[in-house]
């Protein structure tokens, strides 16, 4: 029970419920970067890193490490999907 209300209670924020409902509309499309939800969400991509770390560390949201040619390698966000491991 102690777990459910901890995941509840990240998500009263507007910040992060605003991540969780772009996710769930980008879904489909296999996830989002941390870069392309602060355009979304209109904020700071150290910000939207932060509210994702935490999602990630309650296991609401995935994250996994995307392809790419140079630099360092992106991450991609996403709701996890049932019988999925999140992280």
């Amino acid at each position: 029970m102690h777990e459910v209300e901890e995941r509840s209670k990240l998500l009263e924020s507007p910040v992060r419920s605003e991540i969780v409902a772009a996710l769930r509309r980008r879904q489909a499309l296999g996830g989002m970067t941390a870069a392309e939800l602060a355009d979304r969400v209109a904020l700071h991509v150290t910000t939207v890193r932060f509210h994702l770390d935490r999602l990630v560390q309650a296991g609401l949201v995935t994250s996994a490490t995307a392809p790419c040619g140079v630099g360092r390698p992106r991450r991609r966000y996403a709701l996890p999907t049932k019988g999925a491991p999140a992280g």
